[in-house]
């Protein structure tokens, strides 16, 4: 009889949420990347904007530093996104490490349960094998004994044969 796992439904169910989680992950982890991207993009606009201020007309100056302000304000909130989109994606990776414990933890007590299992056969087997053997061994001394007795008996008639 092949080995069948009581928990198998459970261990399912527990792979299908890490595998649910990894994909969270790696969506907060676009997110981040994605924020990150923004900003860089933004102080290459920054820096786009400084090297422009350098040619442009001194009155177009104050247009130029309220841009250059209003682009730090957006980096600075970006900054903050990307904090708090690191920060869910450090939970979202606890809650990863969770799920990969709950199923390593079923895995090996699987493993444990199938080691348990194919013992158990074996020892079967092994006590199927030690009464066949006790049986051959049963057999044999009693056609042994049968053997020794016919001989018996054939010394016996030739014994009365030579009296007569």
């Amino acid at each position: 009889m092949p080995f069948v796992y009581n928990l198998q439904k459970v261990l399912n169910f527990r792979i299908t949420k890490r595998d649910e989680q990894i994909e969270v992950v790696k969506r907060a982890e676009q997110k981040v990347a994605q924020i990150q991207a923004q900003i860089d993009e933004k102080k290459q606009e920054v820096y786009s904007v400084q090297e422009n201020m350098r040619h442009a007309q001194h009155i177009m100056m104050e247009t130029y530093d309220r841009y250059i302000k209003h682009l730090h304000e957006l980096i600075a909130k970006l900054e903050e996104d990307k904090q708090k989109a690191i920060k869910i994606l450090e939970q979202e990776r606890e809650t990863l490490t969770e799920y990969e414990q709950g199923v390593k933890v079923l895995e090996k007590h699987k493993e444990k349960k199938k080691e348990e299992y194919l013992a158990e056969e074996k020892r079967i087997e092994m006590k199927r094998l030690d009464e066949v053997g006790a049986i051959k061994h049963f057999r044999l001394t009693r056609e042994k004994e049968e053997e020794e007795l016919e001989l018996e008996e054939l010394l016996k008639l030739r014994e009365y044969d030579d009296e007569y």
